[in-house]
């Protein structure tokens, strides 16, 4: 009989499934274990904008970089999660900076709302390849 330690490389998720365990991931509890991931504040004032909302921001990918490492090592729901919180800082970075701000951009100035579409967006439509328990067992305690 397989043992947790005989785990060949597989993800805590995949394993929770080969030993019946059922997993639900709520976006409430995501975001604030991705919180752990991402600074408190990005610096935006290295960033350029372009045209119909694009914009290079060189830290926040940087910054990116570094937390979906460590978010991927945790499970799929996670390193997605990496990415919709990368996409709501960019969001929020190309809007302060169209304003002519360039303060930090605060996670928790993140869009909530934006960050509910972009993850039930992935799941939904945009890969419809993730896992079909990934779609079946999240749970938006948001509901907006």
């Amino acid at each position: 009989m397989k043992t947790a330690r005989d785990n060949h490389g597989l993800d805590s998720l995949t394993l929770a499934f080969y030993y019946g365990v059922v997993i639900f991931m709520k976006l409430s509890r995501l975001i604030r274990e991705s919180r752990l991931f991402w600074p408190s504040q990005v610096v935006i004032s290295d960033g350029g904008l372009g045209e119909q909302g694009r914009g290079y921001f060189p830290t926040l990918c940087g910054v990116w970089d570094k937390a979906e490492i460590g978010q991927s090592k945790i499970n799929e729901w996670h390193n997605l999660m990496s990415y919709v919180i990368f996409c709501a800082f960019h969001k929020a970075a190309y809007e302060k900076l169209s304003s002519g701000n360039k303060d930090p951009v605060r996670f928790d100035e993140l869009d909530r709302f934006y960050m509910e579409k972009r993850i039930l967006d992935h799941f939904r439509s945009v890969y419809p390849s993730w896992p079909k328990y990934m779609r079946n067992n999240f749970v938006n305690d948001f509901k907006s």
